[in-house]
């Protein structure tokens, strides 16, 4: 939705836009593969959950279309359609085991990943 509203691309929300989702940094993520790798010995062949988790969830449209708006500058037009077949009513990952066995934890919160994520997708439209 990002790359959408900052090209000028068609969004279209799906449902109520109310689904609730994690939000994971990707810095977060990556650090999350380098916890790994330091801990070979424990996390060989063991699948982690990596996600947000609780502390970094939100509705797809209704709490992120306003963040979003406000980082854009002005309201962003959405097209509106049913709801996609399976598709979850609320999903965050359970990253406790990882934070266990490897001592991860996402660090980069909500607005702050939100934010960088705006920013390199306004600094680099080139690529899109």
């Amino acid at each position: 939705m990002t790359i959408a509203a900052v090209t000028g691309r068609p969004i279209t929300i799906y449902g109520d836009g109310k689904q609730v989702r994690d939000v994971l940094n990707v810095d977060d993520l990556l650090n999350g593969y380098d916890a790994a790798i330091e801990k070979i010995d424990t996390s060989k062949g063991q699948v982690y959950n990596m996600g947000g988790g609780t502390g970094n969830v939100m509705a797809v449209w209704a709490e992120f279309g306003p963040i979003l708006e406000k980082l854009l500058g002005k309201k962003i037009e959405v097209k509106r359609d049913g709801w996609r077949p399976g598709d979850q009513r609320v999903f965050y990952a359970d990253f406790r085991k990882a934070k266990r066995e490897l001592g991860w934890e996402p660090k980069i919160d909500l607005e702050q990943g939100i934010e960088m994520l705006f920013n390199w997708v306004k600094e680099n439209q080139d690529l899109f």
